[in-house]
């Protein structure tokens, strides 16, 4: 656990270097914020569940580390929301390991768990569908942060995206065909 926690304030320090040029302002409220939640969810599998890997919760202490470095690198405001999931996700896993005792007892659940999953993977695309239908009509301005697969089936001529008063009255035309004359 120490060395996800060594491996993942290094890239912290060194993404910050070498973006800013300067060590980042808030490694200490990270590094404690990191360890805090980490050795709260190891108290609380050592408690709840004994006999559980313990390879698991430093490789996903790793993983969530290297995320929140990645997103801080291009905006620190979103990597306070990384860091505010891996809060949420640590009392889920606290509140599940309270609540479920024998593993068995999810069987019950398991096409509603399938579901749920399905529906977190598909959560990002929704901010993206609403995106893509109401300000980027046809795709034509495409952003390369953002999944653009959903098109609006309304006319997606070239010109379809810009506002009225600067479309001309030729790209409202139909573009010729072209196929050879005989």
């Amino acid at each position: 656990m120490a060395l996800a926690w060594i491996i993942t304030t290094s890239f912290y320090i060194l993404a910050s270097l070498g973006s800013q040029g300067h060590m980042p302002k808030r490694i200490w409220f990270f590094l404690g914020g990191i360890v805090a939640i980490s050795l709260g969810l190891h108290f609380a599998i050592r408690r709840y569940a004994p006999n559980a890997s313990q390879v698991l919760l430093p490789i996903a202490t790793l993983l969530n580390g290297i995320g929140y470095v990645e997103i801080a690198r291009w905006s620190s405001s979103n990597a306070s929301h990384q860091a505010l999931w891996f809060l949420v996700s640590a009392i889920a896993v606290v509140i599940t390991l309270k609540l479920v005792r024998h593993v068995r007892d999810l069987d019950r659940y398991r096409y509603l768990t399938l579901l749920g999953a399905i529906g977190l993977m598909l959560a990002p695309l929704v901010r993206t569908w609403a995106s893509t239908s109401t300000v980027h009509a046809c795709g034509s301005r495409s952003d390369p942060s953002r999944f653009n697969l959903l098109r609006s089936p309304r006319s997606c001529s070239p010109s379809s995206s810009l506002p009225t008063s600067q479309r001309t009255e030729t790209s409202s035309r139909r573009p010729r065909s072209a196929s050879p004359v005989d």
